[in-house]
């Protein structure tokens, strides 16, 4: 399986909503923090200007340097808070002095505003304590925000705290939510295929109950459509092998007979060898139908090579070089005896050099290996020639066949828990290996040798010459 797990996408997408929700509540703070940090200090400064408005209309009847005096006094106080302030009288700065003014440009912007004062961030406040009385307090920026950052940190902390706790929580909850669904991947992985077997209709969530039913009711249509299948083609197979055996029998009567001519003979021959290739083919389309074997029993593969080579012509023993060992395994012996017969069939129409047939075991597995010194397959073909009806392109034409003794090869050995090996020999030739999981062990293979190889009296005589 590829891809995220169901469990860690929504635990992500639950993580990032937390996530996204903690900065969202750091974001909206911090600037409610703001908003409201300037809303006070703007507050802060009008009272502060309509305090010092009203003073000055306490003292409206003093001299002017008594009024420069008295904003002086007021100015020398607010720099302490950093603030600037600027009064202004019938056009006249008082408490200015000579000084330039840098609050100017806002007697006639009532109300107040953001705004570089001196190139530092403020915030200015314009206002009119009595008729051409105006007041301008400039606060900066940065105090206040010093003043907001322990703040938002603060609530920042907090709300990581939050998501942490939140972010356990609910991983905890998607583990538990999730569980049903594990349980059921892990049983829908367990089954196997057209055994039959069926999902539990109860996992503890509706939606999960559902989905098993439904795929209940697929394997149930696809075990009948299968078994539809195979019961067409085995009822074929049958039905085909009567009448082939019948003409296969008529035939062989009429070889019997005396006076029928050489040429006549020979055709003869030519329709008894045909019906023993469809008989091979309807068998291999029986056994590839089959899709499990039962608990078989022991066979040796090395008994199954020898049944094979008995049941060769003489001029095809000779050419065969057979070293056997004790190689068991459990299975089908019926399976096993018909995918090993296509693979010595196989090399000895496809070379005419002398062909071997090594049956050994090693370690956990043991191998029927037909190697042949015929023009191979190319690499690029390898794959493709395990199919059903496909032969190698290059030899399609030259040899009789019908293009299902390997695809049956690896299907039989697929049954047994193994599989086909193919493999070009170097210089000319082909290995082909059925290789298959041994079964027990023997009581002699400690003393045979590291190969287990041993030589069987009743397969001498299939020793062909080497070459």
């Amino acid at each position: 399986m590829s891809g995220a797990s169901i469990e860690r996408s929504v635990a992500r997408a639950y993580l990032l909503s937390i996530l996204g929700v903690a900065l969202a509540i750091v974001v909206v703070s911090a600037i409610g923090t703001a908003v409201v940090g300037a809303a006070r200090d703007d507050a802060d400064a009008v009272a502060l200007a309509r305090t010092l408005g009203s003073e000055l209309q306490n003292h409206r009847g003093d001299t002017p340097d008594a009024l420069d005096e008295l904003v002086r006094h007021e100015l020398e106080e607010q720099r302490w808070f950093r603030r600037e302030i600027e009064v202004w009288q019938g056009g006249r700065h008082l408490g200015g002095g000579s000084g330039a003014s840098r609050l100017r440009p806002w007697l006639a912007r009532p109300g107040c505003a953001a705004a570089l004062v001196g190139g530092a961030p403020a915030r200015v406040c314009r206002v009119a304590t009595a008729p051409g009385t105006v007041v301008v307090v400039a606060s900066p920026l940065r105090p206040m925000i010093l003043a907001w950052v322990p703040l938002v940190a603060t609530v920042a902390a907090s709300a990581a705290l939050a998501a942490l706790v939140f972010a356990a929580i609910v991983g905890r909850l998607v583990r538990r939510s999730l569980r049903p669904l594990q349980r059921f991947e892990r049983r829908l992985d367990g089954l196997r295929s057209l055994s039959g077997e069926r999902l539990p209709p109860d996992w503890g969530a509706r939606e999960i109950d559902q989905l098993a039913a439904t795929f209940n009711a697929l394997l149930s249509r696809l075990d009948a459509s299968v078994e539809q299948e195979r019961r067409f083609v085995s009822n074929a197979a049958h039905e085909l092998r009567t009448p082939l055996t019948r003409l296969r029998g008529q035939i062989e009567l009429v070889l019997l007979e005396q006076g029928a001519g050489a040429e006549s003979l020979r055709r003869l021959g030519l329709a008894v060898r045909t019906c023993e290739e469809l008989g091979r083919a309807i068998d291999s389309l029986l056994a590839l139908g089959r899709d499990a074997v039962g608990a078989g029993e022991c066979v040796d593969l090395g008994e199954v090579a020898s049944e094979v080579l008995r049941s060769l012509g003489e001029a095809e023993v000779r050419r065969v070089r057979f070293v056997a060992g004790e190689a068991p395994v459990r299975g089908d012996e019926v399976l096993l005896t018909l995918a090993a017969r296509n693979l010595i069939d196989n090399a000895l129409k496809y070379s005419e050099a002398a062909v071997e047939v090594v049956v050994e075991r090693e370690g956990g597995r043991c191998s029927l290996a037909v190697s042949d010194r015929g023009p191979g397959i190319p690499d690029a073909e390898l794959d493709r020639v395990r199919e059903a009806f496909v032969r190698g392109q290059q030899d399609s034409g030259r040899v009789r066949g019908n293009g299902l003794g390997l695809a049956l090869a690896e299907h039989v050995a697929r049954l047994h828990g193994g599989s086909l090996s193919l493999a070009n020999r170097p210089g000319r030739g082909l290995t082909a290996a059925l290789l298959v999981p041994a079964y027990g062990l023997t009581s002699s293979a400690a003393g045979e040798g590291t190969d287990g190889r041993t030589p069987r009296p009743d397969v001498e005589s299939h020793r062909g010459p080497e070459k």
